[in-house]
């Protein structure tokens, strides 16, 4: 870049370390720009910097003149300021000195009221006068008796762009995405990135993968320009910048095999499945197709829709569903989840939702979507989920546990209560509102004014305590889904529950699959990220993991 730009690292006292240019401290350094931000006054010549025009002679005082002049105090530039005045400096100062016109400062009769006068040259962004300098010694005080000073600068290797571009071995813009500007404070100039690119114009970007010392990489390196990116290879995860850092990743089992391994990998999920998972509330797995190209899986029928659907007719009124189907309903998806997390390698459903609950002859319920999703390699840097019922530990931490298919469940189960939709464009977040309302005692507004009635208010009350616990963050704190489950089947066997009053025509454990078109079987899948159907994409876990 030329010589003048030489800085030392200079320790202030208490292992503190400041740049200094000569005496001079660095504030800071605006590389666009060519700006320097400086604490004093200084002789400039010779160097590559310039009195910034930004900065203004300021004088503070009464009955006060001072000047500011070149180094000859005459011919190049010389100003006067009265007490109380800031003015404007030309470009291509690279000297100045201040000093007051003492014949014209009789101030014996005010220096009780006006102890100093002050005259500086500081950047004009940082001074903002008050009248308290003029009767007391804050102005002095401030930056401990110095004032911020802006320098520009420039490469001053060459008078213009057009004359340093001729000369290679000393042109500053190494950079191949860097442009030339001409100094507009002096002979120089100084470079920028290009548009659409950021980063040091001065500096030749190289390939850090071929630097392993002061780039290490212990998975795969791919260079990019202004930096590089150190990824584990493919089959395993973690921090590859680390020795040790990366581990095999045992999740995603990417499906492009051949016709008789996936036959072979289907018939080991359909043990796996047969021997692990057995639960009334749990959809069982048949058997495959492989009539087509994605072996397609079969599974028991059930006869009804989903909760979801179930819901959505409660709320348009269409019929009512009692507070003693809706606990059942909860009891039962609860010890289906609890079944699966209590497995000797547990098994985390990962999209619990009212879509993924089956209802069966009776309106019993039947959890589905047991290890239908995986995790997607190209995009498993997100967390995946269905939004209202992802847990925000999950969106901080990336890791699915246990304790996200219990949060997914309290928001079931609050949607139970209320008979309110997750997420509204008109309101809140169902949680946000639920637990708010939680604390300050007024939930009863927020229940489901079908099955409010002081006959089982105990039951609602606790099962509203039981959801505002699957709720809570961190997720440390949450019950059990055991401990879940158990809680609703006691409340929805409660006395109270089946002594509540009923209206003429209620949904109590019958089919609703002939209630009309208007609700569809399917839901909608772009409102759903990170479940892949394997009709779809065959890409199978034989641990049911997400």
């Amino acid at each position: 870049m030329g010589s003048g730009f030489d800085v030392d690292c200079t320790d202030t006292g208490n292992g503190v370390y400041k740049p200094f240019y000569g005496d001079v401290e660095l504030l800071g350094i605006d590389i666009q720009r060519g700006m320097n931000s400086t604490e004093w006054f200084l002789n400039l010549t010779d160097t590559p910097f310039m009195l910034s025009d930004s900065n203004k002679f300021t004088v503070v005082g009464c009955r006060t003149l001072a000047y500011i002049a070149n180094q000859d105090y005459v011919g190049k530039y010389m100003s006067g300021c009265v007490a109380g005045c800031r003015r404007a400096i030309p470009k291509g100062l690279d000297y100045y000195q201040v000093f007051f016109d003492v014949s014209s400062m009789n101030t014996s009769g005010i220096y009780n009221r006006t102890p100093c006068s002050y005259a500086v040259l500081m950047d004009s962004s940082n001074f903002t006068f008050s009248t308290t300098y003029l009767t007391s010694l804050e102005f002095n005080s401030t930056n401990d008796g110095q004032a911020p000073m802006v320098l520009d600068w420039a490469i001053c290797s060459a008078n213009t762009c057009e004359e340093a571009r001729k000369k290679n071995d000393s042109y500053a813009c190494k950079s191949t995405n860097s442009e030339c500007f001409n100094s507009t404070n002096g002979p120089g100039y100084i470079c920028n990135c290009s548009k659409g690119y950021e980063g040091n114009p001065y500096l030749q970007d190289i390939d850090e993968c071929l630097d392993s010392k002061t780039y290490p990489c212990y998975g795969k390196c791919c260079n990019k320009p202004g930096d590089f990116d150190c990824t584990c290879q493919a089959g395993s995860k973690g921090n590859a910048t680390i020795p040790g850092g990366c581990r095999k990743d045992f999740l995603p089992l990417k499906a492009r095999l051949g016709f008789g391994t996936v036959v072979c990998v289907l018939a080991g999920l359909f043990g796996f499945l047969g021997n692990r998972v057995n639960h009334p509330n749990i959809v069982k797995l048949l058997g495959c197709c492989l009539q087509f190209e994605a072996p397609i899986l079969v599974y028991e029928f059930v006869q009804n829709k989903t909760l979801q659907e179930l819901m959505d007719l409660q709320r348009s009124r269409r019929f009512y569903v009692t507070l003693g189907t809706r606990l059942r309903i909860a009891a039962e998806s609860a010890g289906a989840l609890a079944h699966l997390h209590s497995l000797p390698h547990p098994v985390l459903h990962g999209d619990v939702k009212p879509a993924n609950i089956l209802l069966a002859e009776g309106l019993v319920a039947k959890v589905s979507h047991i290890g239908c999703s995986t995790i997607d390699e190209n995009t498993q840097a997100m967390p995946k989920g269905t939004l209202g019922y992802i847990d925000p530990d999950y969106l901080l931490e990336y890791e699915l546990t246990a304790k996200n298919d219990i949060y997914s469940f309290g928001v079931i189960l609050v949607e139970l209560l209320t008979g309110m939709k997750p997420l509204s464009k008109e309101r809140k977040s169902l949680t946000s509102l639920f637990l708010e309302a939680m604390a300050d005692g007024t939930v009863r507004e927020l229940l489901d004014s079908d099955i409010v009635d002081e006959a089982c208010m105990r039951v609602i009350h606790r099962a509203a305590m039981l959801a505002s616990q699957c709720l809570v963050v961190p997720g440390m704190a949450r019950p059990t889904m055991a401990l879940v489950a158990e809680e609703l089947r006691c409340l929805a066997l409660a006395d109270e529950v089946h002594q509540c009053p009923q209206p003429p025509f209620v949904l109590e454990g019958m089919s609703f699959m002939d209630m009309g078109s208007t609700v569809s079987i399917w839901y909608d899948e772009s409102k759903t990220s990170g479940v892949y159907s394997l009709e779809n994409k065959a890409v199978l876990s034989t641990e049911f993991a997400r």
